[in-house]
């Protein structure tokens, strides 16, 4: 990449893009540009840096057709791009309603879809505008909505395909640069709207703290964030090392309690995000409390179909059931805790928690967990006996016992994973046809 002849805030960037690793020399790039400030200074940036190779550069813009003028700012993108000899795409929403927060959020899903999908056909990296105070507005806002401590780190350098090379660049330089050159923008006066959040921060609270501060409130957000950041990788690496669910998604709270506040909070964190929820820190506090009285019972739901469950020494997340239904010839069987667990079934053959079974091939076999009433045979009593009391012979905690996959034929019990199996069904000699049921969370 080109090194000398540079602009200062050009030379900075280039650093940038080199000590993060952003970028090869001369990758292709597919740059979103609204034609505001921020994205103009990045595309007129990185045209000082890729001089004498404008065809590696792409240009991305989205109308979104919220404004009765917004063809204005296409327009304007499109001649900057042409009088610069750079590739041009324009995407335009269709149907479009008035702004909200669901259709926001929808337009953020459809620049995403469009942008990734363009620049895997163009083998391109994305690179988008956001700078030093976009990074102070986003951990702000993670103070508001009250994010847990290892969460409030702003936006990374990079999360492939996307780049944001002026993280560490404040608006005021950028806006300074593009007078430097000449160089004009379009001003969007939903920025200035104070019906959204972020503007507020932006126009408000951001001013009257750094105002507080003493001009130093942009330094301390962002050693907050390296903070957070460094906390956030050593909870990573210690939830790599450290196991506290058993095989069933049980959280044992023994060994739990004896653990910080904040790794409690992390693991919690932790297992709530394995079913894609997000929690505030308030409700990992009141979970977390919870779990450190033993005595405590409860059973309280998280979102749709979601609960937390807790009993005695053991805590998990109960997800909605699906049935999952599979199918070898004509034997079927149907897992109807398919939220915890997976079931394959084979002719023959040996996996890790799995059951050499034999049964009549058109048969119907059903995995669920027990019952009030559910029997299973047991060996060593030579008779069929209620399973609530084999299993508490066989010293299966309280809270697994509810939690141990049951494999049924005509709604009979012939396994309990992973330990146990009904005699009856396990082959007896090389002549029989059998199969074998594996299970996998």
């Amino acid at each position: 990449m080109k090194k000398n002849g540079l602009s200062c805030l050009a030379e900075k960037v280039l650093k940038n893009l080199k000590k993060h690793d952003l970028l090869f020399e001369y990758e292709p790039l597919l740059i979103l540009v609204s034609g505001g400030a921020d994205s103009m200074a990045l595309l007129l940036l990185l045209c000082e840096i890729y001089q004498g190779h404008f065809e590696k550069i792409s240009v991305l813009h989205f109308d979104h057709q919220l404004r009765q003028n917004s063809n204005v700012d296409a327009e304007f993108v499109r001649k900057i791009c042409q009088s610069m000899n750079l590739n041009f795409y324009l995407e335009t929403a269709q149907n479009t309603v008035h702004s909200t927060k669901k259709t926001q959020n929808h337009f953020r899903l459809w620049r995403r879809k469009i942008s990734e999908e363009l620049a895997q056909k163009n083998s391109s990296k994305i690179v988008l505008a956001h700078h030093l105070d976009d990074q102070n507005e986003t951990i702000l806002l993670k103070l508001l909505r009250g994010v847990h401590l290892s969460h409030l780190q702003g936006m990374q350098w990079k999360s492939l395909p996307y780049i944001r090379p002026l993280l560490n660049i404040a608006k005021a330089d950028l806006i300074q640069y593009l007078k430097d050159h000449h160089q004009s923008w379009v001003e969007d006066e939903s920025n200035q709207s104070s019906k959204y959040l972020r503007n507020r921060v932006r126009h408000e609270l951001l001013p009257l703290m750094n105002e507080l501060a003493n001009g130093a409130f942009n330094q301390r957000l962002q050693s907050l964030h390296q903070q957070s950041a460094q906390l956030e990788q050593d909870l990573e690496q210690f939830l790599a090392e450290k196991s506290i669910t058993d095989s069933y998604g049980l959280l044992g709270l023994e060994k739990w309690k004896h653990l910080s506040t904040i790794r409690q909070d992390a693991i919690l964190n932790h297992e709530f995000q394995k079913h894609g929820l997000v929690l505030n820190s308030q409700q990992i506090t009141k979970f977390r409390k919870a779990c450190s009285n033993l005595d405590l019972k409860m059973k309280e739901e998280v979102a749709k179909s979601y609960f937390f469950c807790k009993q005695a020494a053991f805590a998990w997340i109960e997800a909605p059931h699906q049935t999952q239904k599979i199918t070898l010839h004509d034997l079927v069987c149907y897992n109807e805790i398919a939220e915890r667990w997976t079931i394959e079934l084979a002719e023959h053959g040996h996996t890790s928690q799995a059951f050499a079974l034999f049964v009549q091939k058109s048969s119907v076999l059903k995995l669920r967990f027990r019952k009030n009433g559910d029997l299973f045979y047991s060996t060593e009593k030579q008779k069929l006996v209620k399973l609530s009391q084999f299993l508490y012979e066989q010293k299966i905690p309280l809270p697994q016992r509810d939690h141990l996959p049951c494999l049924c034929l005509d709604d009979k019990i012939v396994a309990v994973f992973p330990h146990f199996m009904d005699q009856d069904h396990s082959p007896k000699n090389t002549r029989q046809v059998w199969l074998t049921l594996s299970l996998a969370r």
